[in-house]
């Protein structure tokens, strides 16, 4: 045995404290942002009648208010003025030029030639738009910009506003 005398460390004493992590998983997630929020809501809008309490060919606005709702406190609307008039004066939104995605797109009742009633919703990803289908009462990408123009600023004759949430 003397043999292998040296050829080992010597065991060293040391205390061994049971593991207890610092730091939890959270802490190295870090929290989505508003926009990233949204933009998950939005997703999970899609194929979904986010209320039945207003009949589905005039269900635009509440549906576009039920998804802000799963991300910040935001009122009840059904009217696309009154929605305009909420995003204008709502401190959390600005007015953009922009087609980026998660951006609301109105184009409200009223500001046209009274061939057709406004709509809103939200622009998406492949130049899609997700908004309230008045067939189904359900969230789905039936318009695309293309589509969108089409109707509402050319057919309807209507201004197209965007808003857009802050980085506050």
């Amino acid at each position: 045995m003397k043999f292998f005398q040296g050829f080992f460390p010597k065991p060293i004493n040391k205390i061994i404290v049971p593991y207890q992590p610092i730091e939890t998983l959270k802490d190295y997630i870090p929290e989505k942002t508003l926009k990233e929020k949204l933009l998950d809501a939005i997703e999970y809008s899609i194929g979904q009648d986010l209320d039945k309490s207003v009949p589905n060919d005039l269900a635009c606005v509440i549906q576009v208010c039920k998804v802000l709702q799963k991300i910040m406190d935001f009122p009840d609307l059904t009217y696309t003025p009154v929605l305009v008039k909420t995003l204008k004066n709502d401190r959390r939104f600005e007015g953009t030029l922009d087609l980026d995605i998660g951006n609301i797109i109105v184009n409200a009742t009223g500001t046209g030639n009274g061939s057709i009633i406004g709509h809103t919703g939200f622009i998406w990803k492949d130049n899609k738009i997700v908004s309230n289908n008045s067939l189904t009462g359900k969230m789905d990408t039936y318009f695309n910009i293309k589509s969108w123009k089409q109707r509402y600023r050319i057919k309807g004759n209507m201004p197209t506003l965007l808003f857009r949430l802050k980085t506050l």
